[in-house]
């Protein structure tokens, strides 16, 4: 049995995964299909040397980008791997859009028992994006005073781009008749970290339906890395960023409580290709 946590929502994944880890009996990693052999090995944390010792498809001489290449056309075998460390436990793991192709992100779903899926509002999700490029940091800073350019077709790429990973992975899921538990970014944030982990446990049991919490209650607050909720304030051309939303009918995903649905995404795709 194996849990993919795919994440659309790169600011809340670490959160989430933090949570994840106080849920019986997952065992929790991070990126572990990352672009970069040495963050997939970090992922991978205390279980890297023993995953990647004696790979059967590695190649004497490979180079990093080479060897981790031929990891993720295997996807399935290096999960495998990974899961039997340990029988009695749940590897879990989360994928970003850009880790996997469409083909690899099936086969790894397919061979999963569920999905959590985490979402956020992808305008919120861009912008965050774009700070943690800028910043080069994507994680566990505070990136309140933050401002970024507001770049539409780098936007309309960002979710035409998201959209069809989203689109793979739910379609996978479906195919294979895997579980589907659905998070909001926007939900997690918005409670005490004992609401969170309920929430939390309340998904992943459609997936492990022995899942269980510590009994004693949790105090530590939910983790924001940006404490602005308007989406116009974490860019420096708010003006542009307000005419470009008004024109592809996206401007109610400005405030960060609210979201649109998967077919108004699209057709903010649909009308934002055209005006680029």
């Amino acid at each position: 049995m194996s849990l993919v946590v795919l994440s659309f929502a790169r600011s809340g994944s670490t959160h989430l995964m933090s949570l994840l880890r106080l849920v019986a009996p997952l065992r929790v990693y991070m990126e572990i299909f990352h672009y970069r052999l040495e963050i997939m090995k970090q992922g991978l944390g205390v279980d890297a040397e023993r995953i990647f010792q004696d790979l059967p498809w590695a190649v004497s001489g490979d180079d990093s980008d080479s060897l981790r290449k031929r990891i993720v056309d295997n996807p399935v075998e290096y999960i495998r791997r990974l899961r039997a460390i340990d029988e009695a436990t749940v590897p879990t793991f989360k994928i970003f859009p850009d880790h996997l192709s469409s083909e690899g992100l099936r086969a790894v779903i397919a061979d999963a028992h569920g999905v959590v899926l985490l979402t956020r509002n992808l305008l919120q999700s861009f912008i965050s994006n774009e700070v943690a490029m800028q910043v080069g940091v994507f994680g566990g800073i505070d990136t309140s005073a933050q401002r970024v350019a507001f770049e539409p077709e780098r936007f309309i790429g960002f979710v035409d781009f998201t959209l069809k990973h989203l689109q793979s992975g739910l379609a996978a899921a479906r195919d294979a008749s895997r579980c589907v538990a659905p998070i909001a970014y926007e939900d997690l944030v918005d409670a005490s970290r004992d609401d969170q982990a309920r929430q939390v446990l309340d998904r992943v049991r459609c997936i492990v339906p022995a899942a269980t919490l510590p009994a004693e209650p949790l105090h530590d607050g939910p983790t924001v890395q940006d404490r602005r909720r308007d989406a116009y304030d974490k860019v420096s051309n708010p003006e542009r960023m307000r005419a470009f939303l008004r024109a592809v009918g996206a401007e109610a995903a400005a405030d960060g409580r609210r979201d649109l649905t998967l077919d108004e995404w699209a057709e903010v795709v649909r009308i934002g290709v055209r005006l680029c």
